[in-house]
């Protein structure tokens, strides 16, 4: 037996469109009420009286940016925006040796699931887990440091320096 309709503004809906269920895990994902909205085949306002109801809501500037993303792919920009979405997340700056870590380590997806907050030496430790012997003592590095440095003075020879 199919559940009633409902009539909303000039648009029906039925009882199951009305659950906040299928609403709530798209607003986790950080979509807009206009995403989720073409997602389900509802109106945006329905969605926006519905999100309101249950408690879900943004503030203008989050609203905004989820209409307007940045296109940017470039690594930096893009290591911003997650910065900026974990911070607008957790409502409060991060510090500067807080970093968010992608989990699928796809720096252009932004979504929460993918993020999380590590400290400097846990997210080293996640990318880099068998280095442990310092940077300086490792052996290579030595005699890179050695053959570099005599380039160097060698190209200054003649060179007066005032």
């Amino acid at each position: 037996m199919q559940s009633p309709l409902r009539k909303h503004g000039n648009r029906w809906h039925s009882e199951s469109c009305w659950s906040i269920a299928e609403i709530r895990p798209l607003w986790e994902q950080v979509l807009s009420t206009r995403q989720i909205a073409a997602r389900l085949g509802m109106s945006k306002s329905l969605v926006h009286k519905l999100c309101m109801a249950h408690g879900l809501t943004r503030d203008r500037a989050e609203a905004v940016h989820l209409r307007n993303p940045s296109i940017s792919t470039h690594w930096r920009s893009a290591r911003a925006a997650a910065r900026s979405a974990m911070e607008r997340f957790l409502k409060r700056k991060l510090e500067p040796w807080e970093h968010v870590h992608h989990k699928d380590e796809d720096y252009t997806n932004r979504t929460l699931s993918n993020l999380e907050v590590l400290v400097n030496q846990d997210h080293y430790d996640l990318h880099w887990p068998n280095r442990k012997i310092p940077y300086e003592q490792r052996p290579n590095r030595k005699e890179y440091k050695r053959i570099y440095n005599a380039k160097q003075t060698r190209n200054l020879r003649g060179v007066c320096i005032t």
